[in-house]
């Protein structure tokens, strides 16, 4: 099986490293980790990925604002 690269995104929730082995078990390869908010987040070139995962955020929070904008 071919392996496929994964973006992670990491919204500050401890979960995000469960589905980072979780992932890569699945993947056959370690996924990329990037915090939501952080800078480079804004310049990162989706079609480098054959998927995006986010993870779920700490507690509840309202929706708007607590990530980037899907691509397209």
């Amino acid at each position: 099986m071919e392996s496929l690269r994964t973006l992670l995104v990491d919204h500050h929730d401890s979960y995000t490293y469960n589905l980072f082995h979780l992932l890569t078990e699945v993947n056959g390869e370690e996924p990329e980790v990037l915090l939501h908010d952080a800078p480079e987040c804004a310049d990162i070139d989706l079609t480098a990925f054959d998927n995006i995962v986010l993870s779920p955020a700490p507690g509840i929070r309202p929706i708007r604002g607590t990530s980037a904008p899907p691509p397209g």
